[in-house]
């Protein structure tokens, strides 16, 4: 991460794609992945996302997890037209969890750039 980082000036970087939601300084840059609303790969199966407050002082970060009704989604699915039902399916089954999150941004826990260490 730290030479995709390279020449990065930002003091906060939030990215995504991996559905894994994360929290990690690296060097002087403070990386945020969101997490995921629609695909969960991480235990639990909740959908997660991140609520950033930020202000001329700093910023502060909250990771959000939210159950919600798994089973109508899939049934949702079956009814759509999607091309590759079983796919996405698998995401709501569990059969893609990719992190038991060690390490991970934990729900609940706030990071922050406030002047606090």
């Amino acid at each position: 991460m730290e030479q995709r980082l390279a020449g990065c000036e930002a003091d906060l970087v939030i990215v995504g794609h991996t559905h894994v939601p994360l929290d990690r300084q690296v060097g002087r840059i403070h990386v945020i992945n969101l997490g995921s609303i629609s695909n969960p790969v991480t235990l639990g199966l909740q959908a997660s996302y991140v609520l950033l407050d930020a202000d001329v002082n700093g910023y502060s970060i909250q990771l959000r997890r939210v159950d919600y009704d798994r089973e109508a989604v899939i049934k949702a699915i079956e009814q759509s037209r999607h091309p590759t039902p079983s796919f996405l399916i698998g995401f709501m089954r569990g059969e893609r969890v990719t992190s038991s999150d060690p390490g991970f941004f934990q729900a609940g826990r706030h990071a922050k750039n406030r002047g606090e260490k």
